[in-house]
């Protein structure tokens, strides 16, 4: 009997109320650590996920309800795995009925909200949400520091990065086709930086590239900005919409791919460039902070100012023009995904800490 199952008395309890859907990395990060816990014969369970109360959840207004459903159905003395962001649906339940239904509330901080955004009233309930934690730990370096800077912790906390969604390849393969490739994977939503990369192309029209955008809409009037941008500069044969789509989809689209495009003007951590290098991608990489433990600027990729529309071109036109320096930088990603670490160590990480709030 291992010494989680001899822990069993507390329950530990996550908050996928989509679950086994997983619309963002950080839900993705979530429903490993779940799917993991299981394996491991831990007692786990999923609040949130049934009759009524999803419903509530569906609805912006309603999450505070729906969060304090969720919380009164969790038996007393659980463990709650949450992350920031869901300070709507839990601050006031966590505020008011810690102490009565003597929870531990485990915060992974994926990224602050606070950070890409201004709206001082939101910021205070997230900052004051995250205090209320038993314990805190956080995916990035960058992540750890936001926390710092907001005077929410001291000292470092544990920092658990992501696992890899994909195997490494051995080696990339390099399709001799005239067209040029550029993948841009993320959620359609302002803080991603897609309308950047579109500039970007206005002056390579005539060089055979294609732009491949794999990512859920979040923002419906960002996306209306981006396609009138599209339309102006002319560039709506170059710029190809492929939604959400299954693994089997976007791991086709990576290895057709010949570089990535990554322009967050925020991210925590930043998962699918971690899969785009396991498949061999030069990046051209924003000049956020986490960017630097994915991308050596001038060895595996570029990083650059993402509001310098022509410096992104410069670096497009330089790796499409360049064979020899993109199978270079090319071997430079498959050498840094395999320097990354797999799921099984991140859930498990988190799992020798929780044990020690059992």
């Amino acid at each position: 009997m291992s010494e989680y199952s001899m822990k069993k008395e507390k329950a530990i309890y996550f908050f996928l109320p989509d679950y086994p859907d997983s619309s963002t990395g950080g839900i993705l990060y979530h429903k490993k650590m779940y799917e993991y816990f299981k394996k491991k014969s831990v007692n786990v369970k999923i609040g949130g996920n049934r009759g009524i109360v999803r419903k509530f959840l569906k609805y912006k207004y309603l999450k505070p309800i729906g969060g304090l459903l969720v919380y009164l159905t969790i038996p007393k003395n659980s463990i709650l795995i949450l992350t920031n962001t869901e300070y709507v649906q839990f601050f006031l339940p966590v505020l008011l009925l810690k102490f009565l239904k003597k929870h531990k509330i485990y915060i992974v901080v994926h990224h602050l909200l606070t950070e890409e955004r201004k709206n001082k009233f939101k910021d205070r309930f997230e900052c004051r949400f995250i205090k209320l934690a038993d314990y805190i730990v956080t995916v990035s370096e960058a992540s750890m520091e936001s926390l710092k800077r907001k005077s929410l912790i001291t000292e470092d906390i544990p920092v658990i990065n992501p696992g890899m969604n994909f195997p490494v390849l051995n080696e990339k393969i390099h399709f001799s086709n005239d067209v040029f490739n550029i993948l841009f994977v993320g959620s359609i939503e302002e803080r991603k930086g897609l309308i950047y990369a579109v500039k970007s192309l206005e002056k390579l029209k005539g060089k055979n590239i294609i732009l491949n955008v794999v990512g859920e809409v979040l923002q419906d009037n960002y996306f209306d900005i981006v396609k009138k941008e599209i339309d102006t500069l002319g560039l709506k044969q170059f710029v190809l919409f492929h939604g959400k789509i299954n693994q089997g989809e976007l791991e086709n689209i990576y290895l057709k791919s010949d570089i990535f495009l990554f322009l967050s003007l925020w991210e925590g951590y930043g998962m699918v460039i971690a899969e785009a290098l396991s498949f061999g991608l030069p990046i051209i990489g924003s000049t956020i902070p986490t960017m630097h433990y994915f991308v050596d600027d001038g060895v595996n990729g570029f990083i650059v100012d993402p509001l310098k529309i022509d410096a992104i071109t410069e670096k497009i036109e330089t790796l499409r023009s360049n064979t020899l320096l993109r199978k270079k930088m090319s071997d430079a990603s498959l050498l840094k995904a395999r320097g990354l670490q797999s799921w099984d160590t991140t859930c498990q990480n988190h799992l020798d800490l929780i044990s020690k709030l059992m």
